[in-house]
């Protein structure tokens, strides 16, 4: 014999003679709404994996490549848009100041400099490369755009190379 009763809490009691079972329904909780949860919450998991594939094929896509040069025999990372070494050419001259504009102190006057054919790259350096033994002393800028002859560059960046090469530039 079964005997159902519904109790305040919303539950089922089913009794019988030989044993008891009480379920409890929940009512309360729309099935639709249960749904519409799931699918946010996947949504925003799909978006949140995307980002994520898109920040590494961006960096994938910047980073710089490891390159061996046939000739010399010597590795160098290409950073030019144009896929290789920087094609460095004459461009006229600088006057190089030691700090940021206008508290700078002069360091170099009329020194020669060099922009990348393909990426703008402004390299000036203190000594011609074509006629000293080394590099020696240099500064680079990444400007934009084409510089003209002649060039007022303010910088705290000075670098050395002892040798007459700098690795990812040809100086023509």
């Amino acid at each position: 014999m079964f005997v159902s009763s519904l109790s305040l809490y919303n539950t089922n009691d089913l009794r019988c003679l030989s044993f008891y079972a009480k379920s409890r329904t929940c009512s309360f909780i729309d099935v639709r709404r249960f749904h519409m949860r799931k699918i946010t919450s996947i949504i925003l998991l799909i978006c949140l994996l995307m980002s994520c594939c898109m920040a590494v094929t961006a960096r994938t896509s910047e980073a710089e490549i490891l390159r061996i040069d046939e000739k010399n025999n010597t590795r160098y990372i290409v950073s030019c848009k144009n896929g290789g070494k920087h094609y460095m050419q004459s461009n006229g001259w600088a006057d190089v100041y030691n700090g940021v504009y206008p508290n700078g102190t002069l360091k170099w006057q009329n020194v020669p400099k060099y922009q990348c054919k393909y990426c703008n790259v402004l390299i000036v350096t203190r000594y011609e490369v074509s006629a000293s033994r080394a590099i020696g002393e240099y500064t680079i800028w990444h400007p934009q755009e084409p510089q003209p002859t002649f060039t007022v560059l303010y910088t705290k960046n000075f670098y050395n190379e002892p040798s007459k090469t700098l690795s990812g530039y040809e100086f023509h």
